[in-house]
């Protein structure tokens, strides 16, 4: 038998009683209780329903809940108000769950693991990398979460949840796909408020939801200002098209306008130099090479990102243009890709990794002060790192 009382004044527990069990129904609630207690992390001071509620609800002898509450008020989980009539959580028993740790924390990714391990930035797994460090840092484990499709069947995706819960002290995004695969599996998630919740490198789309994001405009700007003190003054600018998507929206859509921004307050930007939303690639090589062919051609090249960059460099070697001598390439990411090119490429970093170990850190903090998550965000700075991709300017480059 299973029944679920539901009040919007109190915490009701999820009560299953098996009344053809040799185990006693008081000792069965007791448990019951106490185990849901844990596992939605109810607060100190909570009240619970009355006997006689609980007792009408369930179609239960009075005395039975009477004996269960005993027990949980002799095992110090529950304990009388002043007036003596309300039963509430002790702080004993909320610090103790708090303070303990569950299995696992849950990753969402946007992708299967076999396909980010094939990706050359391996972008998405310096934040994987950086969660799995610092969980095992505070003593649990850290578990990529399977999401069902999303044809599956009501009832199978709350069973899906119930379990998926129960094994998960908090709950970590990396994004979505965009397939629309999961968006009933992504709803259910979210809608669980138990857990602490946080979104990496996106904006928080729910009251609930704790996010990890990072200051752009301080890479941008210290981008601009560096080409501005090396002399450059014509600035081609390249941003990356991102898809929009309708749950979890990464801020690298941003990135284009940020980075204009920036260099509009150091240079007088050509609109022709401007490529905001490159996305096929063929498009991006015919629109570059008729920029860097001009005859007063830009000086230095800025991408949004270091996988855009990466599909300039055909087009730069073709032409015979040089890096640094003839052409100053600025990125963004600071990926492999950035670190290990030929040039290494002057790069904004994007503390992937940082983002991820702060996003744990969001849940433990969340969990051991009883704090809801999304009061606990962050927002780190990026940073211009310097490599040989860069050079002072001088008229060989026109």
């Amino acid at each position: 038998m299973a029944d679920k009382v539901q009040s919007t004044d109190r915490f009701y527990p999820e009560i299953h009683l098996e009344h053809d069990s040799p185990v006693p129904l008081h000792h069965q609630l007791a448990e019951n209780i106490r185990r849901s207690l844990e596992r939605k992390r109810i607060p100190k001071g909570t009240p619970l329903p009355s006997m006689l509620t609980l007792a009408e609800d369930l179609k239960l002898n009075r005395d039975t809940v009477r004996r269960a509450y005993g027990t949980l008020e002799a095992d110090g989980v529950l304990r009388r108000e002043p007036s003596g009539r309300i039963l509430q959580v002790t702080p004993e028993f909320a610090e103790n769950y708090c303070n303990r740790f569950l299995p696992a924390l849950g990753i969402v990714l946007p992708d299967r693991m076999e396909d980010l391990l094939q990706q050359q930035s391996h972008s998405a797994l310096e934040i994987v990398g950086g969660i799995m460090d610092m969980a095992t840092q505070f003593g649990f484990a850290a578990m990529i979460v399977p999401l069902p499709e999303q044809d599956d069947q009501f009832g199978q995706l709350k069973q899906w949840l119930k379990e998926m819960v129960s094994k998960l002290n908090g709950l970590i995004y990396l994004g979505e796909s965009g397939e629309k695969h999961h968006d009933r599996a992504f709803e259910l998630l979210l809608s669980e408020e138990s857990l602490p919740q946080v979104f990496i490198g996106g904006k928080a789309f729910r009251p609930h939801l704790g996010s990890v994001t990072v200051d752009m405009n301080i890479g941008f700007t210290a981008a601009a200002e560096y080409l501005a003190e090396l002399g450059h003054r014509d600035i081609a600018a390249l941003g990356q098209w991102i898809p929009r998507r309708e749950i979890f929206q990464l801020q690298t859509i941003d990135r284009p306008a940020c980075m204009l921004n920036a260099l509009k307050k150091c240079f007088k930007m050509r609109d022709e130099w401007i490529l905001p939303d490159c996305r096929l690639e063929e498009t991006v090589r015919n629109a570059l090479k008729s920029i860097l062919t001009a005859e007063n051609r830009p000086s230095a090249l800025i991408s949004s990102s270091d996988e855009l960059t990466h599909h300039c460099l055909p087009v730069i070697r073709e032409l015979g243009l040089k890096i640094p001598d003839d052409l100053s390439l600025i990125s963004f990411d600071d990926s492999n890709r950035a670190r290990f090119s030929d040039p290494p490429w002057t790069s904004i970093r994007n503390p992937r990794r940082q983002t991820g170990k702060e996003s744990v850190k969001m849940i433990v903090e969340a969990r051991r002060r009883n704090k809801p998550v999304n009061t606990l965000s962050r927002t780190l700075p990026s940073s211009l790192i310097i490599r040989q991709s860069t050079a002072p300017y001088n008229n060989k480059q026109h």
